[in-house]
């Protein structure tokens, strides 16, 4: 029953939408975990928009959009007390490419642990609790390669420990490590402020279970298409104040181990910084309202606040909060 109590802790993770390979494939990692606020509020439909630090998971070409140093800091409240810290970093170099870094760290509360005993009410006694944490490392380059196209590529190197206390007989504690790149490209069409975005994520470099054993993952090929509309408020001539925009997003997710499946999404900023957002997404076991998310932000030059929410029926709510620094 010890690894009956994991396989629930690891459910909400199983369920989650994945931002690198198929639906639940990094049970022991935090590699399932979407990063990004604004995707998020979008439908994590993300990989033909990608300017901000999440590109890092969603399209790696998309950091050469960024021109200015930012530093991104996230707060994650995911259901059953799981707790989700992220930290991101990007550099412009030489006008030729930008890097970015970033750190997650994802953790849960001690939780009961229970085991089969004929003492137990319902056959069960508690025998001490357990904790899962993890961190996870990203790096990653975008560049302008010419003709419109920019090109970029991300390492993710993370590990995951399962450990436990009080218990009757001794539990060792379980590590499990997993290295994976993504490739990505982004291509600035004709059409103008219309993108289209393509990445292959889920490139196992190295990787064990728990267990010690080698463990393989899915690939995932990502096709996305991201389309903005300017808009000037009414009365004010071009040049005059910041127009208003709207980010139309879609993207096709293609895993080895899965079915196809669709996100789309959308972000109407105001030209006084303020911006609503709305996602879909087909992935995953939700019904009707439960695959919508939703989100609000606000820009000024040199800071962006953003919120988004994601529901997940009956496993709860998930709530994201970030503050984006320009410099």
């Amino acid at each position: 029953m010890r690894w009956g109590i994991f396989l629930i802790l690891m459910l909400p993770f199983a369920l989650s939408p994945a931002d690198e390979g198929g639906r639940g494939v990094y049970g022991s990692t935090p590699l399932s975990i979407p990063l990004g606020v604004r995707s998020a509020g979008m439908g994590d439909a993300f990989v033909g928009v990608a300017d901000d630090l999440s590109a890092l998971s969603f399209n790696p070409a998309g950091l050469s959009r960024m021109t200015s140093p930012r530093l991104t800091a996230s707060h994650y409240e995911w259901f059953g007390d799981v707790r989700c810290e992220w930290l991101g970093f990007a550099q412009p170099i030489g006008g030729i490419l930008t890097a970015a870094v970033s750190i997650l760290y994802l953790h849960t509360p001690q939780t009961p642990m229970t085991v089969e005993s004929s003492a137990g009410a319902w056959g069960y006694v508690q025998d001490g609790s357990f904790k899962y944490s993890a961190t996870s490392f990203q790096i990653g380059v975008g560049a302008e390669v010419g003709l419109n196209l920019m090109a970029g590529a991300a390492v993710r190197i993370s590990e995951g420990s399962l450990s436990f206390q009080n218990t009757s007989s001794p539990m060792p504690k379980y590590t499990g490590r997993l290295s994976s790149l993504c490739l990505g490209l982004l291509y600035e069409t004709p059409i103008p402020r219309l993108r289209v975005g393509l990445s292959i994520s889920g490139m196992r470099l190295s990787g064990r279970d728990f267990l010690g054993e080698e463990m393989e993952i899915p690939r995932l090929i990502s096709l996305g298409i991201g389309y903005e509309l300017r808009f000037r408020s009414r009365g004010i001539k071009s040049g005059e104040a910041p127009e208003n925009a709207l980010i139309l997003s879609a993207d096709l997710l293609i895993p080895s181990d899965d079915r196809p499946t669709v996100r789309v999404g959308g972000e109407y900023r105001m030209a006084n910084g303020l911006a609503v957002r709305i996602g879909y997404r087909s992935d995953g076991d939700l019904e009707g309202l439960q695959r919508l998310s939703g989100g609000i932000g606000y820009s000024s030059a040199n800071y962006t606040l953003d919120y988004a929410f994601t529901p997940y029926g009956d496993l709860g709510d998930v709530h994201r909060a970030a503050l984006t620094i320009r410099f």
